[in-house]
C-alpha cells in the first residue's frame, strides 16, 4: 500500500474512532453513492468506495452483504485493470478472506488459486504475502485430500 493512501486510511481512522458503526457505514454509503455519480458503477474510485463499505459490513459482522460489494470490486478491477494487476488480486483477497469467514471455502479456492500463482510469478515462494496465501490455500483443502 502506498504511503498516501496509509496516511489517508490512518486519518479515516482516526476520524471514525468512537463514531457509531452505523454512522460510518451510512457516510461510507453516501461516499458510494457520490462516486457512482461521478465516475460511474464501474470507476476506479467507485470500486474504492465499494470496498470501504465492505470493509465497514465486515466490521460489523454483516458478511453476506459484505460479500456481494466485494465480488463487484473484483469485477470491476478485472475489467478495468486486467485478471493479473495487483489491485485485482487484493481485491480476490479480500473478497476469499470473507468467503473463508462465512466458511465457504470450496467458492474461495479458484480465488486463492490464481493469488497463490500471482504471488509466485511477482513475489516469489518465500514473500510473506505468497506464504499467507498459500496458507489460506491448504486450508481449503479437504482432508481426504491431504
Amino acid at each position: 500500500m502506498q504511503l498516501s493512501t496509509r496516511l489517508a486510511r490512518k486519518a479515516v481512522d482516526r476520524l471514525d474512532a468512537g463514531t457509531d458503526p452505523e454512522d460510518i457505514l451510512e457516510r461510507r454509503r453516501r461516499l458510494l453513492d457520490r462516486q457512482i455519480k461521478v465516475f460511474g458503477i464501474d470507476g476506479g474510485p467507485t470500486a474504492n468506495s465499494r470496498a470501504d463499505v465492505a470493509e465497514q459490513l465486515e466490521k460489523m459482522d454483516r458478511l453476506p452483504e459484505a460479500r456481494v460489494l466485494r465480488g463487484e470490486v473484483v469485477v470491476a478491477y478485472r475489467r478495468n485493470r486486467g485478471a493479473d494487476d495487483l489491485f485485482t488480486v487484493e481485491s480476490e483477497e479480500w473478497l476469499a478472506a470473507n468467503l473463508m469467514r462465512s466458511g465457504m471455502t470450496a467458492d474461495a479456492r479458484p480465488l486463492l488459486d490464481h493469488i497463490v500463482d500471482f504471488r509466485l510469478r511477482t513475489l516469489g515462494a518465500q514473500h510473506e504475502a505468497t506464504r499467507r496465501a498459500q496458507r489460506r490455500l491448504l486450508a481449503t483443502t479437504p482432508e481426504e485430500l491431504e
